[in-house]
């Protein structure tokens, strides 16, 4: 059996994984939870903002922490992958936990991977942030935000980005305009600095997701190249979360330039 992403990500029991962003968000927790379950380790997919309800993995509803903590310790009793909520929501949206929460079955190691999702982006491929996201547990042993490469070349409107004023700040794109390499490295820098100050301690690994999407892949090492001395991440991972074999490029920072590794 391969774990691909396990394997890329250096994952190991007694982890807490963040993924924010838009483009591939929960493609990328339902895989990494697939792994790991696969595996015969626990995972619990939750989230601190809302998600849609998964239609066919054992869910535990429950707003009062020693319930759900109950509930949890009953549940991993017989499954290895749960999702938690903390309430149902119009059109089958499920309403995320307090972090503490997440704090808290860590420390009562009732999983042994606990995958969050930080934020929401509507559907889009890329977002712009308002000041309350993301919502990262700070305890978070590795967070990853994520962005869609479909969004290279494309407009700057509301039918693409996910707040797009926002965005507009962050990167200097103006409305209508094409969205570039620098654009996307220049939102990706921000979404690593508000990991960063949300978890301290955490390892950090940007995914540009969509590689199948992109027009031109001799254009990565060039976008990969920006978000690194941008942000300065040590290395990003490349994916296409929808193929059997995900990780399709890692570019590394290496003696002051970018090498695919």
């Amino acid at each position: 059996m391969q774990y691909p992403l396990i394997k890329e990500l250096g994952l190991n029991k007694n982890m807490i994984v963040t993924v924010y962003g838009a483009g591939g968000k929960t493609s990328l927790i339902n895989r990494m939870a697939q792994e790991i379950s696969d595996q015969d380790w626990r995972v619990l997919v939750t989230t601190t903002t809302k998600i849609m309800l998964p239609p066919d993995l054992p869910t535990i509803i429950q707003d009062n922490l020693e319930a759900a903590l109950a509930n949890l310790q009953d549940s991993f009793s017989h499954n290895k992958m749960v999702v938690l909520g903390s309430e149902v929501l119009p059109g089958d949206k499920l309403d995320g936990i307090p972090e503490f929460w997440v704090d808290k079955i860590f420390e009562l190691q009732l999983a042994d991977v606990i995958l969050v999702e930080g934020d929401g982006s509507a559907g889009k491929p890329i977002k712009g942030y308002a000041d309350y996201e993301p919502c990262i547990p700070a305890n978070s042993h590795l967070i990853m935000p994520v962005i869609g490469l479909e969004v290279l070349g494309a407009t700057l409107d509301a039918e693409t980005v996910h707040r797009p004023k926002k965005f507009s700040l962050i990167t200097g794109a103006s409305s209508g305009a094409k969205l570039t390499e620098h654009h996307l490295a220049l939102c990706m820098k921000h979404m690593m600095e508000l990991g960063r100050c949300s978890a301290t301690g955490a390892q950090l690994i940007p995914v540009v997701n969509k590689v199948d999407l992109a027009a031109n892949v001799e254009q990565l090492p060039s976008l990969a190249e920006k978000i690194i001395s941008y942000g300065g991440a040590p290395e990003i991972l490349f994916t296409s979360l929808q193929d059997q074999w995900p990780v399709k490029f890692i570019f590394h920072r290496q003696n002051g330039g970018v090498v695919n590794g």
